[in-house]
């Protein structure tokens, strides 16, 4: 049985899962959105298509939520769609590290911080 971990499948499944991607930018980081509308491969796309109608979801469109990698990254971690920026060089970075959400209020409780 092959090693599902190596290198070398990592880049197969890589390639199986290449696609024709959404056009569109997306609305928090103006980035292109990394939705896939088109498997190149016909197997996963029937599956996706069996899926969606099983699911009844609807097709990802032009007035779908658009989503990029930062985004993607967001929901993955489940923190908030902008939670990570990417700076003039490139490199992404998470906004309001190090500030604490909470505070000590008057009692001595810790409260969240409102939101800016």
């Amino acid at each position: 049985m092959p090693d599902m971990y190596s290198k070398k499948a990592a880049e197969a499944m890589k390639k199986r899962l290449r696609g024709k991607r959404c056009t569109h930018k997306c609305q928090i980081h103006g980035e292109q959105c990394t939705v896939i509308t088109r498997y190149k491969d016909k197997k996963i796309q029937a599956t996706v298509d069996a899926l969606r109608a099983i699911q009844g979801a609807p097709r990802h469109t032009a007035e779908s939520q658009h989503y990029c990698e930062l985004c993607s990254m967001a929901m993955r971690e489940n923190r908030p769609l902008d939670a990570f920026a990417r700076d003039s060089k490139g490199v992404v970075y998470l906004k309001n590290a190090g500030k604490s959400r909470f505070y000590e209020n008057d009692e001595g409780e810790l409260v969240m911080c409102e939101e800016e």
